[in-house]
């Protein structure tokens, strides 16, 4: 009898099995192209927007450096006419030729009116009237602008905006202006997105600017779903937002391209050669099954552990089979995008995770239901430390620290981060803090800092740290609102300067969101003519109106009344004092020319800020306003600060001679409360002496009156604050001239020309 080693049905059954096998291995295939090529281009756009975002900050490092440039003050200061102004052209086209994300480099001068440009010059250019030209702009910190046409050649262009500042006064001279033009930028992000065929979109707030195979397109549409124009072609759509210039970056890549480069193609090619080499062993092996045992056929199959190993990563199934096949492709197209996640999500000095995974260990704290705590870490003068010892030491103690907390919290579900430089967050749950969370943050991270750091090449380090802890999810709503109050916080915590941990406190961020909210309003105040001047009259001993004080109120629509302490300082760090200070001057001198009109004259006294009185043309200001109103100089009483005086500074000196010789008295505001020396009152040789309420509170009336009989050797005026009784007036009122409750309140302006009406009828 003849035996058939093969008949029909086996045939058939092999047939059917090899199709099987050519189908799976076609899929896995097919699978890790596809989903390698999406990965690969994922990883190469974020590449590019991490380049363009440190693109960004050289160009502010770019801007900073021009704006301290010694030859461009010095130009700004002599005008167009400056020795510089060559020399300054032929430095800004260096600097363009070497700096290959720079396009052009302007610098402007605010007050001649001129641009400098590599090597053109335009005159009559007053950048303050630019169309795209904003008061951020005159902001000590670099601001990259919003996209707007270069002045130059009419190009979309994004740009580092610094100002220049006189370093003796602070004024602003003018502007240096960085640019980055979107179209060559479209170029340089397709020439660097090396690996595949691109087409880049870049939107911001009014339009966008395309480049689409070989062509250039501007779009005035915004919010466009790009992945729609794509959905029927193998491309995969990357969409990005740029922080810091607000811009939306989106690339539509082809994968057909990505499977088509050169090195990819070698690596499928390889693993498809792999993978097919062995199909064939096993589908050979199979046809021998009936005649051999299995061995043979899984020592094949252990051939792919080949190519995981060459991964770096152990296999977790040792025991190895055909039916294992698409799982261990599978792994191996799964285990590479983790060993390049890590090198993205993980920091290399520490090994710590980085800000890239404070979103994902935020969502996995939150996930789980539980309360956690939040601890923000600042290691105080980490600048210094890497100043004094060079980075490498730096980086040392930034890993010892990473280690004594990582020790301190052994056997704690924590999660530690560092996040930015020398700044760490460490996220645990709340029922790993037994007690106050105030003892823990001793016990286990400030303790363990108690021995200093010790390296060989450098003497021992005492480490301190700013720390403040946020509750969730009883503080914040979401990740941002936890970064934004944890920022808020280390501010407040930098000033208390102590080694305490600062848990969240509403009320510190009330007042925070407060003052933001002031600073709003106070951008259209003056033009809602929400403010409103109140007057309180200065007295003599026979309590007749000699004085007043102008006083400002502001009642905000949004906001209600605000207190003079509260809008006063932020105007000052705004700079919108400047633009306030002028309306208080307009409106008194308003004021004092119906007095003056109806035969009445009275000094008006107005408090100047310390940031007007450095401002070259405050004087000039003031001198516009008063000229316009005809009003005689000698009703004008300026009130300074003893700070002010502290300074030193030239341009206030002068500024305060200048009042003094066209005949407008100053006068020292709040005397004693500050420094209080009468060297000020020699070398500045001021009119009038307001001795503040304090004394009068506590009734030293010995030391009032010594300070009036130096106040009248320095042939000074004497005006006592804050008397509000009988008494305190007959205690005082020998000494100088009266302000304060006992004779009237702060009065609206028609309540005092009545007061002053009574008198002079």
């Amino acid at each position: 009898m003849k035996i058939k080693v093969f008949d029909i049905k086996f045939l058939l059954l092999a047939i059917l099995f090899a199709i099987i096998i050519v189908y799976m291995t076609v899929s896995s295939i097919d699978l890790i192209d596809n989903n390698s090529a999406s990965f690969v281009s994922r990883l190469q756009g974020e590449e590019l927007v991490v380049n363009l975002q440190n693109d960004m900050e050289i160009l502010k490092s770019t801007a900073e450096s021009i704006a301290n440039d010694n030859r461009i003050i010095n130009a700004l200061n002599q005008g167009v006419q400056s020795v510089y102004i060559e020399e300054i052209c032929a430095s800004i086209t260096s600097m363009t030729d070497n700096l290959g994300i720079v396009d052009s480099i302007m610098v402007t001068s605010i007050k001649d009116n001129f641009l400098i440009a590599e090597e053109l010059i335009l005159f009559d250019y007053n950048i303050l009237e630019a169309d795209w030209f904003y008061d951020e702009l005159l902001e000590t910190d670099v601001v990259i602008t919003d996209v707007y046409n270069c002045p130059l050649n009419n190009k979309k262009a994004n740009s580092a905006v610094q100002v220049i500042l006189n370093p003796e006064s602070d004024e602003p001279l003018g502007l240096v202006i960085v640019n980055m033009y979107l179209e060559e930028l479209l170029i340089n992000l397709r020439e660097k997105y090396r690996i595949a065929d691109v087409d880049i979109f870049i939107e911001y707030d009014t339009g966008g600017i395309y480049l689409v195979g070989d062509e250039i397109i501007y779009s005035d549409e915004i919010g466009v779903d790009f992945a729609l124009s794509y959905m029927y072609r193998n491309y995969t759509v990357l969409d990005y937002y740029i922080e810091g210039i607000s811009e939306r970056l989106v690339f539509a890549v082809c994968l057909d391209s990505i499977n088509e480069h050169e090195n990819v193609a070698q690596n499928r090619e390889y693993v498809v050669y792999r993978i097919g080499m062995l199909t064939i062993g096993i589908s050979s092996i199979v046809l021998l099954m009936v005649v051999l045992i299995m061995n043979p056929v899984l020592q094949v199959v252990k051939s792919l552990l080949n190519i995981i190993k060459e991964l770096g990563d152990e296999y977790s199934n040792t025991t190895v089979s055909l039916a294992k096949l698409v799982h261990m492709a599978r792994f191996i197209e799964n285990t590479l995008p983790k060993k390049i996640k890590y090198l993205l999500y993980y920091d290399e000095t520490t090994g710590l995770a980085n800000r890239k995974m404070l979103k994902t260990c935020y969502n996995d704290f939150v996930s789980r239901g539980t309360p956690f705590v939040v601890i923000f870490l600042d290691i105080k003068n980490f600048k210094k430390i890497n100043d004094c010892y060079g980075e490498d030491i730096g980086n040392r103690v930034l890993i010892t620290v990473a280690q004594r907390i990582i020790s301190s919290l052994s056997g704690i579900n924590f999660e530690l981060i560092r996040y930015n430089g020398d700044e760490f967050i460490l996220m645990i749950d709340q029922s790993y803090i037994q007690g106050s969370l105030e003892h823990f943050y001793f016990e286990r991270i400030v303790r363990p800092f108690n021995m200093p750091l010790s390296h060989m090449d450098t003497k021992p380090i005492n480490l301190e740290f700013n720390a403040v802890a946020i509750i969730l999810p009883y503080h914040a709503t979401c990740e941002e609102d936890m970064i934004s109050k944890l920022y808020i916080m280390i501010k407040e915590k930098k000033t208390l300067n102590n080694c305490d941990i600062l848990v969240f406190n509403n009320e510190i961020y009330k007042h925070h969101i407060y003052q933001e909210k002031i600073k709003d309003c106070l951008r259209y105040a003056i033009a809602a003519d929400e403010f409103v001047i109140n007057y309180q009259p200065i007295i003599n001993e026979q309590k007749e109106i000699v004085k007043a004080e102008a006083l400002i109120r502001w009642f905000s629509a949004d906001l209600g009344f605000v207190s003079p302490a509260e809008f006063i300082y932020v105007a000052e760090q705004t700079r919108m004092i400047i633009d306030l200070g002028n309306w208080i001057v307009e409106r008194v001198a308003r004021d004092l020319r119906a007095l003056l009109d109806d035969g009445i004259g009275v000094q008006i006294s107005i408090n100047a800020s310390p940031i007007q009185l450095m401002e070259r043309d405050f004087v000039d200001n003031i001198i516009n306003i008063l000229d316009n109103y005809y009003i005689p100089y000698k009703y004008i009483c300026i009130e300074i600060t003893e700070g002010i005086l502290l300074e030193g500074v030239a341009i206030v000196k002068n500024n305060i001679r200048k009042l003094q010789q066209l005949g407008i008295v100053v006068a020292l505001d709040d005397f004693g409360t500050g420094y209080s020396s009468f060297n000020y009152l020699t070398e500045y040789n001021l009119d009038i002496l307001k001795i503040d309420k304090i004394f009068i509170d506590n009734s030293n009336y010995e030391i009032i009156d010594v300070m009036s009989r130096i106040a009248k050797i320095l042939n000074m005026q004497v005006v006592l604050e804050g008397i509000e009784t009988q008494e305190q007036f007959d205690e005082v009122k020998q000494f100088g001239f009266i302000q304060g409750y006992y004779f009237s309140k702060p009065v609206r302006w028609p309540e005092f020309k009545q007061l002053l009406e009574q008198k002079f009828s």
